[in-house]
């Protein structure tokens, strides 16, 4: 992740804007097939490798049986309900379509349902936001783009083709983000490895905020990529800095 961030700030500082988007999809996989067959890491596959890795391993904390257990089997523990075990929705092999429900503000219950519903009534969570301004912001270029150039999004998504119509071997998209959430699911169930089920409460909420930021964080990302890249326009790539809630910066 160093090596990339240091290569993309050279790139928007020093190339060109052809450079610019030629480095926007090679960063999306981080590498062709053979780098992928031979690895052995998907998380490696740059930036969908990382936010899928992050997908799997976020739902993991999230869902039964593997996230903190609530009183009074754990006397500290979170409830069942909080956070809902939906904090955020996506499919495994998606593409940079998770979505965040605005769980801090009781307006989303009434038109969402939150997994599980509690009998007693739901229960605002203060980190659970909604997109950030630059996932907002980068999820709208996303939109636009795919909209605009559908028939570019299909070559990036594929990786058969570069921009210029030369044959390359990068790599399915969404067969990179399964295999990454495959294995940020495994990481986080497998049997004595990552066993959070007796943390409590607040430390539960951290590590939830903390991994649902992170995940915004590769998500816009990869969007601000594939618009850029789709659309052939390099101010697509920029998304604003942002600063999230105190109850996450603490962590």
């Amino acid at each position: 992740m160093v090596a990339t961030l240091r290569a993309a700030i050279d790139t928007a500082r020093k190339g060109t804007n052809d450079q610019a988007l030629e480095f926007a999809e090679v960063a999306l996989r981080g590498g062709d097939v053979v780098f992928f067959l031979t690895n052995g890491l998907p998380t490696l596959n740059g930036i969908i490798g990382a936010y899928a890795y992050n997908v799997g391993y976020t739902n993991a904390i999230l869902i039964p049986d593997n996230r903190a257990l609530p009183p009074p089997v754990n006397p500290a523990g979170p409830s069942i309900y909080s956070p809902p075990w939906n904090s955020f929705e996506f499919t495994s092999n998606g593409v940079f379509d998770a979505t965040y429900p605005r769980w801090s503000d009781p307006k989303t219950a009434q038109t969402k349902r939150p997994v599980p519903s509690d009998p007693a009534g739901f229960t605002p969570v203060p980190y659970l936001i909604g997109d950030t301004p630059a996932t907002a912001i980068a999820r709208a270029k996303f939109s636009a783009a795919h909209a605009e150039h559908a028939d570019e999004f299909v070559r990036i998504r594929e990786g058969v083709q570069d921009r210029k119509g030369n044959p390359v071997a990068r790599g399915e998209l969404s067969v990179l983000a399964q295999a990454a959430f495959n294995t940020g699911t495994a990481t986080w169930t497998a049997p004595g490895l990552l066993d959070i089920r007796m943390w409590d409460k607040r430390s539960y909420d951290l590590i939830v905020a903390l991994s649902i930021f992170f995940l915004q964080a590769m998500e816009s990302a990869g969007q601000a990529c594939m618009a850029a890249a789709a659309s052939g326009n390099p101010p697509r790539l920029a998304t604003p800095s942002w600063t999230p809630p105190s109850r996450c910066r603490s962590a």
